[in-house]
């Protein structure tokens, strides 16, 4: 639960199921949409535990130039699923959802939209 997201993975699985299962293939993606890194704070004043365990704590969260990746990666498997939920509007309206709630940059947003953009108008 507390370890880095695979995103990669993730969306590797999700291109894998969708033509199989594709509620198990979404549940996993947007599973893996989370940064439970990011979710939960520790208090810089927590009286409640010992100093050396705050700081433990604190370390647990990853460096900025790895979030950066992190989130990158995060943009690339919500970009996969805008993709497959073309003409979906009950799926798009979840992966959106999720987008809202779990994307934090506004750069990878913005990607997002200009991605969103181009899937939108692509012809079949």
């Amino acid at each position: 639960r507390e370890s880095v997201p695979m995103h990669t993975f993730a969306k590797y699985l999700f291109t894998s199921l969708l033509p199989h299962d594709t509620e198990l293939a979404y549940r996993i993606a947007l599973r893996a949409m989370r940064l439970p890194v990011l979710d939960s704070t520790a208090p810089s004043a927590d009286l409640s535990r010992p100093p050396h365990i705050v700081s433990v704590v604190a370390n647990r969260y990853p460096r900025w130039f790895t979030l950066n990746h992190i989130e990158s990666q995060q943009c690339e498997l919500a970009s996969t699923m805008l993709t497959a939920a073309k003409g979906d509007a009950c799926k798009l309206q979840t992966v959106l959802e999720s987008i809202q709630k779990n994307i934090h940059s506004s750069s990878h947003i913005f990607k997002l939209a200009q991605d969103a953009f181009k899937i939108a108008t692509l012809m079949d």
